[in-house]
């Protein structure tokens, strides 16, 4: 089984678009899809998979930072307005160590909401995705088969460090994943036996085949 994976790819842009980041699935031809898909074919299986990419958009990790910050930004100042109406004499109580419970009591809250909203929109995306294979995969087997997944990413590592009794550091590394989704296309071995001697001609705009010059013949 000769396997070709196609990752999703973000568009890295400048721009604030935070809730519909631009994602899509590229790759090239190659000759493992010989005798399968042309070229052609290959960028119009994609742009159907991108059409519903554009339909279904995920939150990447850039938007759910942004939209974190915000939460807690509006969770604390709410907080804050909703105290002071409450207490109207108590102003002074309202230090750094309320602002601080406040920022930790809305990131818990922020993340959690956070975290499902992108957690349904991954399923929907996920859903629309696998229901597009089905229909590939009705036409495409047993020669190949469509599967979409999501594969655990190293993305970064969180360094700690922290001061020892006797004067030194001590430091560890904690590896940080990211779930990420990837086409994974399987093409039957059998395949490139069968269609590794093909030949496509040019015909012309009739259906006939003039033999002009040597490009009229293509080895496929």
């Amino acid at each position: 089984m000769k396997i070709v994976l196609t990752p999703l790819i973000e568009t890295n842009t400048l721009d604030c678009n935070y809730f519909t980041p631009t994602y899509f699935f590229d790759t090239e031809w190659c000759l493992d899809l010989h005798g399968y898909l042309t070229r052609k074919q290959l960028e119009s299986r994609l742009e159907e998979i991108n059409k519903i990419v554009m339909k279904n958009p995920l939150l990447s990790q850039r938007a759910k930072k942004g939209l974190l910050y915000g939460f807690v930004g509006f969770f604390v100042l709410l907080m804050l307005i909703a105290i002071l109406g409450i207490f109207t004499n108590t102003v002074s109580l309202i230090g750094p160590s309320v602002i601080q419970i406040l920022n930790i009591i809305g990131f818990f809250i922020g993340k959690y909401l956070i975290n499902k909203a992108a957690k349904y929109r991954s399923e929907k995306f996920s859903k629309a995705i696998n229901e597009k294979f089905k229909e590939f995969n009705s036409n495409d087997n047993p020669v190949a088969n469509w599967r979409f997944v999501w594969r655990n990413v190293l993305t970064h590592y969180k360094i700690e460090m922290k001061f020892t009794d006797n004067g030194g550091m001590k430091g560890k590394s904690t590896p940080k994943y990211a779930e990420h989704a990837e086409i994974v296309l399987e093409i039957n071995d059998a395949l490139s036996g069968i269609t590794k001697n093909d030949v496509r001609i040019k015909l012309d705009e009739l259906g006939f085949y003039t033999p002009r010059k040597i490009g009229d013949i293509e080895v496929a």
